[in-house]
């Protein structure tokens, strides 16, 4: 057995008891709404992104039965809970205290999922161009900064997204994932945003935990997750380390107003890639977006709005 898979599994049980430990019954704290890039638009909760994520499934299942194959649905990765972490590094407190960077959260997921039977096999050369598609149908779109994707237009796979998203979907998500990235990489290159981070980092180093940027803070947890699992030690000191420093973490961000610098600094990084062009481009993502999500969360028999 894989020695970092089996401190994980071992450890289930303790980590789990960590995770979400935070407010006291009776009391909640509404949750801090965080800048995303482009509003958010390329970014779905892990409840929407679960709910999304089983009807695609259904949807390859049932097209794959079409063609005379069986399917057997794919759990949703535990790596979907890393994308709830906000892309520029902000962390409200409550999550801070009860869940901290989600590096805990996560390998508790994981460590679930390790204890499930892996499905069965059923692949064949037909069964695979059936579900993913052939080349002589594939379809290669430009995206900006010289990215380009590419899917087989014949496959279940991107049927049924289709089917669920819309047929312009990959195109505009993809295309406005690039543009999501460009703006975060903007944001960090701000002046005001660097002036702000040295702040934080001040007040990180007064609070006993040292960073010099929000990546190294988290990437110092990570890395310790990482080597107390491979030498299969006791990861709970890690996992207080981690609450720590992310409650550290959290308060400084307060104390310094990063929640409002990267607001601005987005405002500016956003006007910079988006011309009218890309504006109604952006309307349509959105647009298909919320239509996705009403697929997913309209009762059945009800009508969607």
């Amino acid at each position: 057995m894989n020695p970092q898979r089996w401190a994980r599994v071992v450890l289930l049980p303790v980590l789990l008891g960590v995770v979400g430990c935070g407010s006291a019954p009776g009391h909640t704290t509404a949750p801090v709404e965080l800048p995303r890039p482009l509003d958010g638009v390329t970014y779905f909760t892990s409840a929407e992104s679960s709910a999304l994520h089983d009807a695609h499934e259904q949807l390859v299942t049932r097209c794959m039965r079409d063609r005379g194959f069986a399917y057997q649905q794919v759990p949703l990765s535990p790596a979907t809970r890393l994308r709830d972490l906000n892309p520029y590094g902000l962390l409200s407190r409550h999550q801070a205290r009860t869940d901290g960077y989600r590096i805990t959260s996560s390998l508790a997921e994981e460590a679930k999922a390790a204890t499930r039977p892996a499905p069965g096999s059923t692949s064949s050369p037909a069964w695979n161009a059936a579900l993913l598609g052939t080349d002589s149908h594939r379809v290669t779109v430009q995206l900006p900064e010289d990215h380009e994707m590419f899917y087989n237009s014949d496959g279940c796979t991107h049927q049924a997204t289709a089917t669920l998203y819309g047929a312009d979907w990959q195109r505009l998500y993809d295309t406005f994932q690039v543009l999501a990235n460009r703006v975060v990489e903007t944001v960090n290159q701000d002046a005001e945003f660097v002036h702000a981070q040295s702040a934080w980092s001040a007040c990180m180093t007064r609070a006993g935990q040292p960073s010099r940027t929000f990546d190294e803070a988290r990437g110092r947890i990570d890395a310790a997750f990482k080597r107390a699992a491979e030498d299969r030690a006791d990861l709970m000191p890690v996992v207080r380390q981690e609450l720590a420093t992310a409650t550290a973490d959290a308060a400084c961000q307060d104390e310094t107003g990063m929640v409002e610098v990267v607001r601005a600094a987005q405002g500016r990084a956003e006007a910079t890639v988006l011309d009218t062009p890309r504006q109604e481009q952006l309307g349509e993502l959105r647009r298909l977006r919320a239509d996705a999500l009403r697929r997913v969360t309209t009762p059945p028999g009800a009508t969607p709005r």
